[in-house]
């Protein structure tokens, strides 16, 4: 799992594993701490856990080139 910078096309940060919460947790301590008014994902189940829904937007427009 990896955190991009879509406009600028360089990764934040990122985590070897699978779509569980364990692995998504260590990503989304660091992802937090960036205060960002929304997050984009391609919308794995887990994510929805850490992320408010009013904050959140599922979209793989976003994701690419």
């Amino acid at each position: 799992m990896e955190a991009v910078n879509h406009f600028q096309k360089y990764i934040l940060a990122w985590v070897l594993g699978d779509h569980s919460a364990e692995t998504f947790q260590p990503l989304w301590d660091i992802v937090c701490l960036w205060q960002c008014y929304f997050y984009v994902s391609d919308g794995w189940p887990v994510y929805a856990s850490f992320i408010d829904s009013g904050d959140y937007i599922i979209s793989k427009t976003y994701m690419t080139e």
